[in-house]
């Protein structure tokens, strides 16, 4: 589903270009932003944009209201309209990343009745090299969201799958998906959340690693199955990474 927090542009303003523009003298072209935007999503866009200044052509861009003001001529008025549509993309991006690796601090859980367990505490280790692909179970009901984390794994050389809920996701291994790994957030929509959908992936498929992450919750040792990790938000990707391939190894060598 679109985030309602991130604008996007809808159109362009162009002016009669010139060969060489003035940008004092001379009109913006403006690219048409569907809501006027935060203020720290604004600070990001800057930030991006004062980082490319010079590489892009980019000599003066500013953000009125709901419109992105920059200058172009007849020769690169077309290519910088696509490169400021693109920052926008990539700032959205940038505020998804920021919702998925560091959310609210962490409150007290209270899952339903499930067996007793305990964290394996061992040192991540990275797994030794393998032609095998390895895929990774992405249960997130936030489909932003859980399509960032399938983006972070597969830049990491994971093959990733989306489920948005623990009865989809469950659809997927009884249809024959056979993953490394199964990453589930707690909170999630329907009748099962994602401490419950550990615990059921726990008993009955038992090669599959687990990570269990909340922004909102702090699980205990005894709340989460044998083996499994629990991440708290906020967290590196190279935490989540390392804790993958810890997860894999247990489960590997059980």
């Amino acid at each position: 589903m679109p985030d309602q927090n991130n604008p996007r542009v809808v159109g362009f303003e162009v002016p009669p270009l010139k060969e060489s523009v003035d940008s004092v003298r001379d009109a913006p072209m403006v690219a048409l932003l569907d809501q006027v935007p935060t203020r720290e999503w604004v600070e990001m866009f800057e930030a991006e944009v004062e980082r490319l200044r010079g590489k892009v052509g980019f000599a003066r861009v500013s953000i009125e209201e709901d419109r992105v003001l920059f200058f172009g001529s007849r020769g690169d008025g077309r290519e910088l309209a696509a490169d400021i549509r693109a920052l926008v993309n990539q700032t959205n991006t940038f505020r998804l990343n920021e919702r998925f690796f560091a959310r609210s601090a962490p409150a007290p859980f209270e899952p339903p009745e499930a067996p007793q367990a305990e964290v394996v505490l061992a040192s991540p280790h990275v797994m030794p090299a393998s032609d095998e692909p390895r895929h990774v179970l992405v249960v997130e009901d936030d489909e932003d969201l859980c399509a960032v984390a399938c983006e972070v794994l597969e830049h990491a050389g994971w093959q990733a799958v989306a489920a948005h809920s623990a009865e989809e996701a469950l659809a997927l291994l009884n249809g024959g998906l056979k993953p490394n790994a199964v990453l589930t957030d707690v909170d999630m929509q329907g009748p099962m959340n994602g401490v419950e959908l550990a615990h059921h992936i726990h008993a009955h498929w038992l090669t599959i690693g687990l990570i269990i992450v909340s922004g909102r919750y702090s699980l205990t040792q005894a709340q989460i199955p044998v083996g499994s990790v629990f991440l708290s938000k906020p967290y590196q990707r190279r935490q989540l990474l390392a804790v993958l391939d810890l997860v894999t190894t247990l489960r590997s060598t059980t």
